[in-house]
């Protein structure tokens, strides 16, 4: 009865993340539609070329679910564990393997507080296409600093923005012309 409580409490939880990127997808929608109509008046009233289309104004890939889904996961996970269960994780890669570094063997899941680990010291192959990851982007043969905006997308591309720049010069790059910021 506990575990299927916790894969219940699961199956809740993600409904309600997808509800959330629905209404987060429907609002992207909208505002690019209009961001657009305001560029069109905009160039239009300057006498400009309209060269931009409703797509460079869409800002979905800040919709994802990822973080949600986590969430959803880690409270299982504690919920399982809770029951009396062991959680040992691994991890499995389904789209662009052959660009991914080796992920070293799988260990047994270690819930935050009892996870010791020295200050600065990050995992040798933590993937890059994580919100908020500060890398380097390759663009014209030079590396560029940028911000990861949003989760890897289906396409194995990873939604960037490059800092000191606009938000119309954001991109979604490929796994070669990432790499961790050199600071």
């Amino acid at each position: 009865m506990c575990v299927q409580s916790c894969g219940q409490g699961r199956t809740y939880c993600r409904q309600l993340c997808q509800m959330d990127k629905h209404a987060c997808l429907q609002d992207a929608r909208d505002r690019a539609k209009d961001d657009y109509r305001a560029y069109v008046r905009r160039q239009n009233a300057e006498k400009k070329p309209i060269k931009r289309d409703p797509s460079d104004f869409d800002r979905s890939y800040a919709c994802g679910t990822s973080s949600c889904e986590s969430r959803c996961e880690s409270d299982r996970r504690d919920c399982y564990r809770d029951c009396g269960g062991q959680v040992i994780a691994r991890e499995v890669c389904t789209m662009g393997c052959d660009q991914i570094p080796p992920q070293p063997a799988a260990l047994p899941y270690t819930p935050k507080s009892d996870m010791q680990k020295p200050a600065g010291a990050a995992a040798p192959h933590a993937p890059l296409c994580r919100t908020g990851e500060e890398v380097e982007v390759l663009f014209e043969d030079e590396w560029y600093e940028a911000v990861v905006t949003g989760p890897l997308r289906p396409d194995g591309r990873c939604p960037i923005h490059y800092e000191g720049y606009d938000e119309d010069e954001d991109e979604a790059v490929g796994p070669k012309r990432l790499r961790p910021r050199l600071d």
